[in-house]
């Protein structure tokens, strides 16, 4: 199943073609990296998966539901925080739901208490 899907999209600006044609899929659980010289569209790529630019041609589609995260290259770091820092700050209620979860599994290894099981 697709969770983003490009079809046949071709982004132009003043009428300077960056991207052609392209297709492109990913689908849940898929890994992919960009690797290309600069000025090839990657940057342009990504504007139009995040919804920041709209293609001059074609369909960009993401699967309601999917949460997409970005870090700029040209970041706003100020050197206080750490990478891992600044994406765990983006995941905190993630983190705060996997806590709990490891809290219910861990109750539930325990041995019944019987006065509870009574009630």
């Amino acid at each position: 199943m697709s969770v983003l899907h490009l079809h046949d999209v071709t982004k132009t600006y003043d009428q300077v073609l960056v991207l052609r044609d392209l297709f492109f899929r990913l689908g849940e659980g898929d890994r992919v990296g960009l690797v290309a010289r600069n000025g090839t569209g990657k940057t342009t790529m990504l504007r139009l998966i995040l919804g920041r630019e709209e293609p001059t041609r074609g369909e960009v589609q993401v699967e309601e539901g999917v949460r997409l995260g970005y870090v700029s290259q040209f970041s706003e770091l100020d050197g206080e925080r750490t990478l891992d820092e600044l994406l765990d700050a983006l995941f905190v209620e993630v983190h705060a739901i996997e806590a709990e979860l490891r809290q219910l599994e861990a109750a539930l290894r325990q041995e019944p208490d019987s006065t509870v099981m009574e009630s």
